[in-house]
């Protein structure tokens, strides 16, 4: 399932006597009583091989159907202890015996009404009266998928029915809620292939390769069955060569002169793509907004997509309409959106490529989600990234969710495995500021803008890692996103010494931040992000040069509060499948000091 032993030292703890009947909460003074630790655990990876549910979000009152899958030497009298927490407080627990022999053990429980919020579904398996493991997965429980997204992406249009339900069940598995689907149209003009009342059963996509109607449907479908939204993808203001073929005017571009004698292209040419060039439309041009809408309401009429993500190519340089007017191209993009959201009755999105037309979006489109895609030439380091993130937050208040898209080791080879530290340090970075990693998909995972290419290799270290950081990052959504989230004064000391805030290689970086939230206390949560051991600060580790940070361990850590907590709690991705375990700590004029038993490459603590 996910490692356990390289955390062994970090004890956290579990409730294990008693159970509550299904759907009624454990009481707070409780939990304390019934705690024991993890380090206890006799074989951690032994009995459990995975922990699944059957569906990647939940709306509220819906059945979570439970799957332990585990390896057939358990020996009679075997029991294991279900619980779903949200953050501290255990909401729901039950306890059943294990047949000897089980290779699968399936449970249901009813999702809370409380919506936006997220869950810890934790188990822990018994053999001999005896702890023997444990696992915990991440349950979002949300009306709508667009305050905590977690975007993946599908290519392939040509298989059956089966493979798409196989690609789409690992997407599943790392609650991958919303689907983004790339290069599928027929034509950027013409997306749809035939005609609404006769769709063509299949077509040729932009790399030539085929996409399959049937296909199409099964994946929308499949996707929806485990919640899934589904995107279709198209650039804002592209068409291919010979665009008027499709009744788009030449006087609907945009241009490189004042006298429509140099249109506008982004050229592809050489490839042997169904295009050469990309022929770009002034987004800003009624008639070409009247066009695009028309067309993808066509569309929209065959394939049941959730809604539209649409592309743009950054900043172009002086552009001008076809009468010779320039184009203020970053606050262009504003009505051609809002168009798209009211007339398509879609969900859109939109990627204003190294933030160009970011912040016109922020201030007065109803956007679904907050995408960017990034690159190291305007955001070159982490500390850079998480500033990109803040910068949105401050715009939207977590009223919406950030997505990332950054495409990791750009140029290596294909051959290659991925770096293991590079992905684990921007996972962790985007994670702790606020935002989820476009990086999954039906292919493996992106190392470049063209997601239908080979991908590098994922080792299995790396593929646990990854899993288990998705995990983290639904079970305590409410304190990584969301509303509510306030960065405060962060004065930190580990081991004596003073924290960065600037994610240089050497040092253990954090950060605080203080969550309120109606009807709970305030939380104060510091986020710990070690770089001692990194080689250096560039996310995208082209050279694959990364290196893994120095596991810490008995880490003492000394930090000022706003407010002098009543509970000191530390979860982490990197260890015990990130179930939570409560710290002792003392205090002295507003400043706590604990012991954190373990830091390999980010811990979150929080103080209640």
């Amino acid at each position: 399932m996910k490692g356990k032993s390289k955390a062994a030292v970090f004890l956290a703890a579990a409730l294990i006597t008693g159970a509550a009947a299904p759907g009624n909460p454990v009481r707070a003074a409780e939990e304390k009583d019934k705690m024991i630790r993890l380090a206890e655990a006799e074989n951690p990876g032994k009995y459990i091989q995975d922990l699944t549910t059957n569906r990647s979000m939940y709306y509220p009152g819906e059945t979570i159907q439970g799957t332990l899958s585990l390896s057939g030497v358990l020996t009679a009298g075997a029991r294991v202890v279900l619980r779903l927490r949200h953050l501290d407080q255990t909401v729901w627990e039950d306890e059943a015996a294990v047949n000897p022999g089980a290779v699968t053990f399936s449970f249901t429980v009813l999702a809370p009404e409380r919506d936006f919020t997220g869950y810890a579904l934790e188990v822990y398996l018994y053999a001999d009266g005896r702890l023997a493991d444990y696992g915990m997965t991440g349950v979002d429980v949300s009306s709508d998928w667009n305050v905590f997204p977690r975007y993946g992406y599908v290519t392939k249009m040509d298989r059956p029915a089966e493979d798409v339900a196989q690609a789409l069940e690992r997407l599943k598995n790392h609650h991958i809620n919303g689907l983004f689907y790339y290069d599928v149209f027929d034509t950027q003009e013409k997306p749809l292939a035939g005609t609404v009342e006769n769709p063509a059963e299949s077509w040729n996509t932009l790399n030539k390769s085929l996409a399959r109607k049937q296909t199409l449907l099964d994946t929308i479908q499949i996707g929806h069955e485990l919640n899934m939204k589904s995107f279709f993808y198209n650039l804002i203001f592209g068409t291919y060569d010979n665009y008027q073929e499709a009744g788009v005017s030449p006087e609907w571009g945009m241009y490189c002169d004042q006298r429509h004698q140099e249109q506008d292209v982004h050229d592809i040419s050489g490839i042997g793509w169904e295009t050469e060039k990309f022929w770009l439309m002034n987004p800003a041009n009624r008639l070409w907004q009247d066009y695009y809408i028309k067309v993808h309401q066509e569309l929209f009429s065959v394939y049941p997509y959730d809604g539209i993500q649409v592309d743009s190519l950054g900043p172009r340089g002086n552009r001008y309409d076809y009468e010779g007017n320039e184009i203020q191209l970053d606050n262009a993009y504003v009505p051609m959106l809002n168009r798209l959201v009211e007339e398509l009755g879609k969900k859109v999105i939109f990627n204003p490529v190294s933030a160009y037309g970011m912040e016109p979006q922020l201030k007065a489109v109803d956007y679904d989600i907050v995408y960017m895609e990034v690159w190291p030439s305007d955001t070159p380091d982490f500390a850079a990234m998480k500033e990109k993130v803040d910068e949105i937050y401050q715009s939207n208040g977590g009223r919406r969710g950030t997505v990332i898209a950054a495409y990791m080791n750009y140029d290596a080879p294909k051959s290659e495995n991925f770096n293991t530290p590079s992905i684990n340090y921007v996972n962790a970075v985007l994670m702790s500021s606020g935002a989820s990693h476009l990086e999954l998909g039906d292919t493996g995972m992106l190392s470049s803008e063209y997601y239908p290419g080979n991908s590098m290799q994922i080792t299995s270290g790396l593929a646990e890692d990854i899993r288990r950081g998705y995990d983290f990052m639904v079970a305590y959504e409410n304190l990584l996103r969301g509303t509510g989230l306030e960065e405060v004064r962060d004065e930190t000391f580990a081991d004596g010494r003073r924290t960065g805030s600037d994610f240089k290689p050497g040092n253990v970086t954090s950060f605080a931040k203080v969550k309120h939230q109606a009807g709970e206390p305030d939380r104060e949560i510091l986020h710990l992000l070690n770089f001692d051991g990194a080689s250096h600060d560039s996310w995208v580790d082209k050279g694959l040069a990364q290196t893994a940070p120095k596991t810490k361990q008995q880490v003492r850590v000394s930090h000022y509060c706003t407010k002098v907590p009543e509970k000191i709690w530390a979860a982490s991705p990197d260890c015990r499948d990130g179930i939570l375990e409560e710290l002792d700590f003392t205090e002295e004029n507003g400043t706590v000091t604990f012991t954190l038993p373990y830091l390999e490459y980010y811990t979150m603590v929080v103080m209640e």
